[in-house]
């Protein structure tokens, strides 16, 4: 049987911070993967290789081209890839496994109010 979406976004807050440190590992996996590509192809092609031997891309410089447009859109498909197969769609706002509809019910604002001892606004 497959979970609706609200089931998939109602996750136990183990799950969530597990989710979370996994996605904050790929994104920043990713982000160091580019500016390796980055700098790599900008300055290490640029300094080691003969200056006869990168011609010009679309009329760039090839080091250029390599760093700046296609690592671009390298990485900007491997990122769509990434989010689409890895990330998962949770709600942040949850707390400890209750309902979403229960958060905004009168009940709950107004037991708050009480144990607050405010009242109803002026």
């Amino acid at each position: 049987m497959d979970p609706t979406k609200e089931e998939k976004l109602n996750i136990s807050v183990e799950r969530r911070s597990h989710q979370m440190k996994k996605e904050l590992i790929i994104s920043l996996a990713l982000y160091l993967s580019f500016f390796i590509w980055w700098y790599f192809s900008g300055y290490f092609l640029y300094e080691h290789y003969p200056k006869q031997a990168m011609k010009p891309i679309l009329g760039l410089p090839a080091w250029f081209f390599l760093s700046s447009v296609i690592g671009y859109i390298l990485f900007a498909l491997i990122t769509i890839f990434t989010v689409r197969k890895l990330f998962k769609d949770f709600s942040l706002n949850q707390p400890l496994g209750e309902s979403q509809s229960s958060l905004n019910s009168e009940e709950e604002i107004s037991r708050q109010n009480e144990i607050e001892g405010g009242g109803q606004y002026e």
